[in-house]
């Protein structure tokens, strides 16, 4: 399949120091809070109600170029080059 800079659905992952979190859908909610004009939160049934929007995106691991990072101050984490290369292992 063909598909460019585009990776296809199938080929996602889930990527996670910890343990991916098993959510009960009736009653799982996503709070939306922080810098808005007004928080909320909203089940599941009235997310997938809401009109989709597909765009491009960028997923990276947050660890990527960390070598770089470590070098201005140093982090808890490995010295990930780029492409999550590490020279020394």
């Amino acid at each position: 399949m063909e598909c460019g800079a585009i990776t296809p659905a199938p080929l996602h992952f889930v990527r996670n120091h910890g343990a991916v979190p098993v959510l009960d859908w009736n009653t799982h909610r996503v709070n939306i809070c922080g810098d808005v004009g007004r928080s909320s939160s909203i089940s599941m049934k009235q997310l997938v109600k809401m009109s989709a929007v597909t765009l491009p995106v960028l997923l990276v691991c947050a660890g990527n170029r960390r070598k770089e990072q470590n070098m201005r101050k140093q982090t808890i984490g490995f010295s990930w080059g780029p492409a999550g290369f590490n020279p020394k292992p």
